[in-house]
């Protein structure tokens, strides 16, 4: 059902036409924050040459703020993307290089921090006495009694 559901919404298509996408495993991937689904998929487009776009839906419809990451193993390098429902498409041939992969991922890592008012409070705290500067450890008088 899961890789039913995931090739009913995702679409890959050449020059020559669309690309039929068979599923070729299901497995699960656990990171800190929980298990994530995977589907892989192997794409046989008309012409052989798969030129994109790539076009990803799944539970866009019922979650906004859901993300895809795809992986794309025929190009060379691996072309990696987080993909959106403002960003659902990745163009394989004519993407930037090395641009559109990590910075999806880098505004995925910071949004947290930047958006989470706990997070701001933590490094308010963290950093606050680092612009302190400690006052000078008072020294103890020594005392002593001289013999007479």
């Amino acid at each position: 059902m899961i890789a039913a559901y995931a090739t009913d919404r995702l679409a890959f298509s050449s020059a020559a036409g669309s690309c039929t996408l068979e599923p070729l495993a299901q497995l699960v991937d656990r990171h800190t924050d929980g298990a994530y689904a995977v589907v892989r998929f192997l794409a046989t487009c008309p012409d052989g040459t798969p030129a994109g776009p790539l076009r990803y839906g799944a539970l866009f419809d019922i979650d906004p703020l859901h993300r895809g990451t795809v992986a794309f193993t025929a190009a060379a390098p691996v072309t990696s993307a987080v993909l959106s429902p403002a960003e659902p498409e990745l163009a394989i041939l004519d993407r930037p290089p090395g641009g559109r992969g990590f910075v999806p991922f880098f505004r995925l890592g910071v949004q947290p921090i930047a958006l989470g008012f706990d997070h701001l409070l933590f490094l308010l705290v963290v950093l606050l006495p680092a612009g302190h500067r400690p006052a000078e450890p008072q020294r103890p008088a020594i005392l002593g009694a001289g013999a007479d």
